[in-house]
């Protein structure tokens, strides 16, 4: 640090020296009042062994109002391309609509309808597949997903919608048809913070 600089943080208010850092030294500024209008990590989980499902508990998604899910999913069938797939506090009802678009190399699939989930990746056989997802989380209105992923040979973009406008998300449950969500699968989810 250079003499001016340090001149300058040993002669502030707000900030102190340790280990030749500047530190805020009031405690009442927090990295969460700094992060006004970023994503802020409330969750990560790492998959340990094959699963058919992932939940992320202890949500509120009419505070948090946004969501991100950054994902990387190992898909554990070494045979069979997989769709991956989100619910909302365990409904397994018929409550979603979804939509489809995929492209692998010339062709291309378009699919919608409704189902027990809403998709949000796919995987070719035993390949690892990345996706992004946000989630429009707040009730009041049914809750919106947008969602692309990028893996092996294909590309997908998904829109959905959980058509429950009442209850609040309170967890994200992430699913496969089978143990396809293999071990080295990893799950970050971001909150949009005010």
């Amino acid at each position: 640090m250079g003499l001016l600089k340090k001149w300058q943080v040993e002669n502030s208010s707000t900030l102190e020296l340790a280990n030749n850092l500047a530190e805020v030294k009031d405690s009442s500024i927090t990295t969460a009042k700094l992060a006004f209008g970023t994503w802020q990590k409330i969750a990560e989980i790492e998959v340990t062994s094959d699963t058919n499902q992932v939940n992320i508990t202890g949500l509120d998604g009419d505070n948090d109002k946004v969501y991100c899910v950054i994902a990387r999913i190992v898909n554990a069938d070494t045979s069979g391309n997989r769709t991956f797939y989100f619910r909302f506090n365990d409904d397994t009802a018929t409550n979603y609509t979804m939509q489809r678009l995929r492209g692998e190399y010339s062709s291309s699939i378009i699919n919608q309808g409704d189902a027990t989930f809403t998709a949000f990746a796919e995987a070719t056989a035993g390949q690892v597949v990345g996706a992004t997802s946000f989630i429009y989380a707040q009730s009041g209105q049914n809750r919106t997903v947008i969602a692309y992923s990028g893996c092996g040979n294909g590309v997908s973009v998904f829109s959905g919608r959980w058509n429950n406008s009442t209850d609040n998300i309170t967890k994200i449950n992430i699913v496969a048809e089978g143990t396809y969500i293999g071990a080295g699968s990893k799950f970050i989810l971001l909150k949009l913070s005010s």
